[in-house]
């Protein structure tokens, strides 16, 4: 008879797989390289098994697990499962991503069709058209809850009967679940991985798991933490105390120096200040006399600049005079006035010449004559070109081939010149003569002498546009042309002659008014000069004069100068000692106005005498002082700061000399009070007796535990082992002490049993670190090896073990036997586990495995870049751009005979 269990899983639009379907009846083998999806494949199972998503255990978090199995309404996880009542589907459907990629649970009686999902086009099938083709087969939403229920047998499930996990206990579901991610991932669980689960496996089974003062002694223990806490808080500030009461004692006798120092500079202040003041006035009354004197010497020199600026204005106007008269003297000292006269006179009779010539000729202007002239001229070749070449004309190829009237309707479109263009190579060149014909052909039909009308357009042609076809094709009327065009050009040729002479004329006419014009301005200079040669002698006098005038004025305004910049100095010298001695006095005042003002409440200890000389070394002192006031006092602030953060403000008064006096006090009290709490941790643990008691039993409990398992180890063969134990280790420090605690009868009757005590102490001291103790912590796991040749090992931990391969089977074997305790072992179950890296192992292992596994009610799914024939069906994994297929192509099944010999049978 079948197990109970999940007999086929299939993937379809679900994270990497396209398509995936792989049969869980019996060990199968997934085969491809590393990431290809043989995890995330196997990781699936958890939907079935793990009612709440947030119990899910994936690589990525549950919203992008839910985006990476689900990615679209396409999706779906399907689970085949052999239940009590026959077959029955769960499955699992995305909602798409306006629904956050959630999914929903389904389920409905018999078994997986996959033409329910997918039709005969390989297209799923949409949601609604698979609801109504399970309609009749029992189809039901499961909400997690009645997943649960209907997993375990145990509370509503909708009517809905799986029981895939039939558990010994209410409580073994909690478990399973919460271990279950343990199956995905057997070969990389640790050592206390394996402590914790065999605890969680028969944790229903324990009385006492957990001492916890603050749940189960909550008075007691709240009086006991807080007088503990109280004098912990108090110790961890001991240090802090002792320093601030020493900074407040020297910060007080700084104090009391601090106003007397003040005083004595405030006084010196006062006295210097006097001083600088009686010297400023002697200063400035000299300084007085010297800017009278100053301002005298001023009015004198503006009143000298003054008749100096009019002295330099006259002799430089009579310099310049006399400079221009000597230069027109060499300037005019050829000139002759009455050759200039004669020469005056010539220009004017040319210039009167000129004017005749240009009154007696009237031509053209040159540019347009010579503009004609280029024209007639380029005509004239043009003409004389088409006689030459008229029997090789455009118009004689034409009117060879088509009527004058025809010719000139077609031509009434086109360039007339075109007529007269020579038909050979280089000019008008005909490449195709037919295409030409039709051309003309097509053309001539859509004219008709008047207008040109086609598809696009219609043209109306004006009188003008028809050609007069003689101009050229008649030899005689393109001679006369000819003819005609020499007498024009030659007509043109003795205009432009007599045109380019008046231009000329005109030129020097030009130059000769210019030349007068300069001649007559000339002669105007020359008369002026004659003038001023008269006034030559009575300007060299006046000049003269203006000199030794100037001379005598600058002499006497240097002598002013150089005794007015004597008394400036003076004057700045005063000043600048002036300033100095203002800057000195406001100095000394700023200096004095930026001190500390002590408080009028710090009073004065001791008499101080002796205070420096210098100012500036008073003010030191001061600042000094002042400087250690701060600090000292910052320092207390922090340190009572300190204190009262870490005594939660409970040493503290309304002042700092109250909390001062009370931190002193309680200083002087920790020795007692700590005493006191000492016999309050000795009288609350020996109330434990009784739970300490249950805690070692429950200790006993795990250990016959243990020896169970250590039976069912007995029948596995390891590897080359012949014999594996698991052993329980209590903790050498903490046992011991709870077994001698639990001994105690009567306190006072055992006080003076310094064993006791000694342990006593110990469990107390235990409790005070961290106010529980957990059964994990009495016992810590070994394994005891036993070779083919009787040796003998224990080990303390598993990697310990020289061989990866038998490590790792040890690990899985374990955690199945674990596991399977959680469940009623009267029920034969299936339930699917994972073994990654396979190949890593040696053959022997991995039958070894599968072999125990199938008794205990497990299939085993190994995985590894590499094929083994240990498992029933090999699945080969093949990525096709980012996408799988997994089916039946992919599936190898290995049948047996009864030598033991496999032959490998693809189906």
């Amino acid at each position: 008879m079948m197990n109970i269990g999940p007999t086929r899983l299939v993937l379809i639009r679900s994270g990497k797989y396209e398509f995936g379907e792989i049969e869980l009846l019996r060990p199968l083998h997934l085969i491809g390289p590393n990431n290809v999806g043989k995890t995330s494949l196997i990781s699936t199972m958890q939907f079935l098994y793990i009612d709440r998503q947030d119990q899910m255990h994936f690589s990525r978090d549950i919203q992008q697990t839910r985006k990476y199995y689900f990615p679209d309404p396409n999706s779906y996880i399907l689970f085949e499962c052999m239940t009590p009542l026959g077959y029955r589907v769960v499955g699992v459907h995305g909602l798409g991503p306006v629904k956050g990629f959630d999914f929903e649970r389904f389920t409905y009686a018999g078994e997986l069709k996959l033409e329910d999902f997918i039709d005969e086009e390989r297209k799923v099938r949409t949601n609604n058209a698979i609801r109504i083709r399970l309609d009749d087969r029992d189809y039901r939403l499961l909400q997690p809850g009645q997943l649960r229920a209907a997993l375990t047998g145990i509370g509503e499930s909708k009517g809905v009967r799986l029981e895939l996990l039939p558990m010994r206990d209410r409580g073994g579901y909690r478990r399973f679940r919460k271990v279950f991610s343990n199956l995905l991932r057997l070969a990389h669980i640790s050592q206390d991985d394996l402590k914790r689960f065999l605890y969680e496996i028969y944790e229903n089974d324990f009385q006492q798991s957990v001492i916890d003062l603050q749940s189960s002694y909550s008075s007691q223990y709240r009086i006991v933490k807080d007088s503990a806490n109280e004098v912990k808080d108090l110790k961890a500030v001991e240090g802090d105390i002792r320093t601030a009461l020493t900074l407040a004692e020297k910060r007080n006798a700084v104090r009391s120096e601090l106003p007397q120092f003040y005083t004595e500079i405030q006084a010196r202040v006062e006295r210097i200040a006097e001083h600088n003041l009686l010297a400023q006035k002697e200063i400035q009354k000299e300084r007085s006399g010297l800017v009278t004197i100053i301002e005298e010497n001023k009015g004198q020199q503006k009143t000298l600049k003054n008749t100096l600026s009019t002295v330099y204005q006259s002799l430089g106007v009579v310099v310049r005079d006399l400079e221009n008269l000597q230069r027109k003297t060499e300037e005019f000292s050829s000139y002759v006035l009455a050759f200039e006269d004669a020469g005056i006179a010539r220009v004017k009779y040319q210039i009167e010449n000129y004017d005749y010539q240009l009154k007696s000729s009237s031509a053209e202007p040159v540019r347009r004559v010579q503009a004609r002239i280029e024209k007639n001229t380029a005509e004239l070749r043009k003409q004389e070109l088409l006689l030459n070449t008229i029997a090789n004309s455009t118009v004689s190829y034409l009117k060879a081939r088509y009527s004058d009237e025809e010719i000139a309707r077609v031509f009434q479109l086109f360039n007339h010149d075109l007529l007269g263009m020579t038909v050979a190579a280089g000019e008008l060149e005909v490449l195709d003569e037919d295409i030409l014909a039709a051309t003309f052909e097509a053309v001539l039909a859509k004219t008709n002498g008047e207008e040109y009308v086609d598809d696009m357009l219609r043209v109306v042609f004006p009188s003008s546009s028809k050609p007069d076809l003689q101009k050229y094709f008649d030899p005689r009327l393109i001679a006369a042309t000819i003819e005609d065009l020499r007498a024009e050009l030659a007509k043109d040729t003795g205009t432009l002659q007599a045109a380019l002479q008046r231009e000329d004329i005109q030129k020097k006419k030009d130059a000769e008014e210019q030349s007068l014009k300069l001649l007559i301005k000339r002669q105007h200079e020359y008369l002026e000069f004659q003038k001023e040669c008269k006034n030559g002698k009575d300007l060299e006098k006046n000049r003269a004069s203006l000199e030794e005038q100037k001379e005598q004025l600058e002499k006497k305004q240097s002598e002013i100068g150089k005794e007015s910049r004597a008394h400036e100095a003076q004057v700045r010298e005063l000043e600048s000692r002036l300033k100095k001695i203002a800057a000195e006095d406001a100095e000394l005042k700023r200096e004095f106005r930026s001190l500390t003002i002590p408080d009028d409440n710090w009073s004065i200890q001791e008499i101080f005498s002796e205070f420096p000389d210098d100012i500036e070394e008073l003010f030191q002192l001061y600042d000094e002082h002042c400087r250690e006031e701060r600090r000292t006092k910052e320092g207390l602030i922090e340190k009572l700061d300190t204190i009262e953060s870490k005594t939660y403000s409970r040493i503290k008064g309304e002042t700092e000399d109250q909390t001062l006096s009370l931190l002193s006090e309680e200083l002087d009290a920790l020795a007692q009070k700590e005493e006191a709490v000492e016999n309050l941790w000795s009288g609350l643990t020996a109330n434990l007796q009784t739970a300490i008691k249950n805690m070692l039993k429950d200790l006993d409990t795990l250990k016959l535990k243990v020896e169970n398992l250590n039976r069912q180890l007995g029948e596995v063969s390891v590897s080359n082992l012949s014999r594996l134990k698991l052993i329980v280790n209590e903790n050498h420090q903490l046992v011991p002490r709870l077994r001698k605690v639990s001994a105690r009868h009567d306190m006072p009757l055992f006080a003076g049993v310094d064993k006791n005590e000694e342990a006593l102490e110990f469990v107390g001291e235990f409790l005070k670190n961290s106010g529980r103790i957990e059964l994990l912590q009495l016992f810590e796991l070994n394994f005891e090896v036993t070779n083919v040749e009787g040796i003998s090992q224990l080990y303390t931990k598993l990697e310990a073990i020289e061989s990866n391969g038998t490590t790792i089977t040890i690990k899985v074997l374990m955690n199945l036997m674990l596991l399977r305790g959680l469940m009623d072992e009267k029920r034969k179950i299936s339930i699917p586990f994972y073994l990654d890296e396979a190949s890593s192992l040696d053959r022997e292992n991995v039958q070894s495995i599968v072999d125990q596994s199938l008794k205990l009610g497990f299939t085993p799914i190994l995985a590894s870049p590499e094929a083994m024939d240990v498992a029933d069906n090999l699945y080969f994994l093949k990525d096709r751009n980012g996408r799988l297929r997994l089916g039946e192509d992919a599936l190898v099944r290995l049948k047996r005979d009864a030598g033991e010999e496999q032959e490998a049978i693809a189906d």
